[in-house]
């Protein structure tokens, strides 16, 4: 719904921003490709987008890859000169397979299995960037083979805000002044889901014939569709909160998921990162505990609708 087409309109993740155009810039003035890098932090927060743009930028390509699929023999072969690999989850290639990469990422060249010796071939000069969500699995032979380590942190409100309303714009949607800012409340500070919300407000506005507006009432309309809240809670977010508050005690990650009748990693990957960030939820050594602000929020006193 809205893509930036060059740096300078990537709206937040200044600090991102601010380092990649630096070895960009430096890389483009030398004529080499770009230097290496890893791109951290939660999904939706412009990972993928940023090496888009990379690639854009030089003149390039970006292939993408997932980690744990990913086959250097058959990938790096047909990159071309300062093309860009993107490898999501690249904590999840295989010990083996990254132990492969780490002879073409520094001099181009890659030994491929053949007999007793194996062959040398050689390798255009490429950028690798690596995604994840959890830097603290990439190896550090790894990390250190990249010039930059990039963290993509959550988006202030007024940055979502400015997004959405560029994706309206783009998208010739008219949408009422306060949208923006109730949308982006909403959407747990990643523009992923900020854009998914006025998606939803759009496909409202058409099949009801609202005058083809997005409004205050729109949104409410959505955010009751969806059973999100104002302030971004989602129906398992609560849940997940009266399960602490009922447990009376710490309560670990698996027996949360066993409750809620979900898997660990939607617990530590999905529900229990943005009720940490905002204050709702403890993290302690014995287990999850609710906060002040948390309990208020089950008990129906803190904000919400």
């Amino acid at each position: 719904m809205y893509e930036p087409k060059n740096l300078t309109e990537f709206i937040g993740q200044t600090e991102a921003v601010n380092q990649v155009s630096l070895v960009l810039e430096a890389a483009k003035a030398q004529g080499i490709a770009c230097p290496h890098m890893i791109f951290f932090g939660n999904p939706g927060l412009g990972k993928t987008a940023m090496g888009k743009l990379i690639a854009g930028m030089m003149d390039s390509k970006m292939y993408y890859c997932i980690g744990k699929t990913f086959n250097p023999q058959k990938e790096l072969v047909r990159l071309e000169w300062k093309d860009i690999l993107f490898i999501d989850e690249i904590h999840r290639v295989q010990p083996a397979v990254e132990e492969i990469m780490y002879e073409p990422m520094s001099d181009w060249h890659m030994t491929m299995p053949d007999g007793l010796y194996g062959t040398s071939i050689e390798i255009a000069p490429f950028t690798l960037i690596g995604a994840t969500t959890l830097l603290g699995k990439v190896t550090k032979p790894l990390r250190d083979r990249c010039r930059l380590n990039v963290h993509f942190q959550p988006y202030p409100n007024i940055s979502l805000a400015r997004i959405l309303v560029q994706a309206a714009l783009k998208n010739e949607l008219k949408i009422t002044k306060a949208v923006p800012m109730l949308l982006a409340k909403m959407s747990r500070g990643v523009p992923r889901i900020a854009l998914r919300l006025l998606e939803m407000c759009q496909d409202i506005v058409i099949v009801h014939d609202y005058d083809g507006v997005v409004t205050a009432n729109t949104v409410d309309e959505m955010s009751t569709l969806l059973e999100i809240d104002a302030d971004g809670l989602a129906k398992d977010d609560i849940a997940y909160m009266k399960v602490v508050l009922e447990s009376n005690r710490p309560i670990g990650n698996k027996a949360i998921a066993k409750t809620l009748s979900v898997d660990d990693k939607t617990v530590s990957e999905v529900i229990e990162p943005f009720l940490i960030e905002q204050g709702y939820v403890l993290l302690t050594s014995t287990g999850r505990v609710l906060t002040g602000k948390g309990l208020a929020r089950v008990r129906g006193k803190g904000r919400g609708r």
